[in-house]
């Protein structure tokens, strides 16, 4: 599995840095640093091998940006490549999805409570939009889903969180 590893990581410097002799010795520091990393369990220098291969062969800027910076030795040594999570090997990636998941928290809260005006003038805060047909609290949440043909209407499933009632309807 050592010498597959050394030759695919060879293979793959070949096309940026035409010098065999780094290609290979930066191939070979890099599967040394992986055994290192996982104390010489096969099953995890396997997985290792496959996460660095799957980032390395991507095709796109950011592929291309990660191997000038492990083939340079700028940002990273082959021990901090080797340790790498995927949001270190693409920051631009790792802060879209931190930004998408904050904004999926934000509309979360924003959703939860909100003040209604009842028929007395009185304003009362509400968690959720439904009311609950059997105690009447709007304390709920709800899903919406297509669970049948596109041309009918969405079936919305309810759960109230006071009673523990579960209702469906479209």
């Amino acid at each position: 599995m050592e010498k597959y590893a050394v030759m695919k990581f060879h293979s793959i410097f070949e096309k940026y840095r035409s010098d065999p002799i780094k290609n290979c010795e930066l191939a070979k520091t890099i599967v040394k640093a992986m055994k290192h990393a996982v104390n010489r369990d096969l099953d995890a220098f396997k997985t290792m091998f496959w996460k660095l291969l799957w980032n390395l062969k991507l095709k796109g800027p950011r592929s291309t940006e990660v191997l000038k910076r492990l083939i340079d030795d700028k940002f990273w040594t082959p021990e901090t490549f080797v340790i790498a999570t995927d949001d270190d090997l693409d920051t631009e990636c790792a802060a879209y999805r931190r930004h998408y998941r904050l904004l999926a928290f934000e509309r979360i809260e924003h959703k939860t409570k909100y003040e209604v005006v009842n028929d007395d003038g009185q304003i009362e805060q509400r968690v959720g939009t439904l009311e609950c047909p059997k105690c009447h609290s709007f304390d709920t949440d709800y899903l919406q889903l297509q669970t049948s043909r596109g041309d009918e209407g969405m079936t919305t499933r309810a759960f109230c969180n006071e009673c523990q009632y579960r209702w469906k309807f479209r």
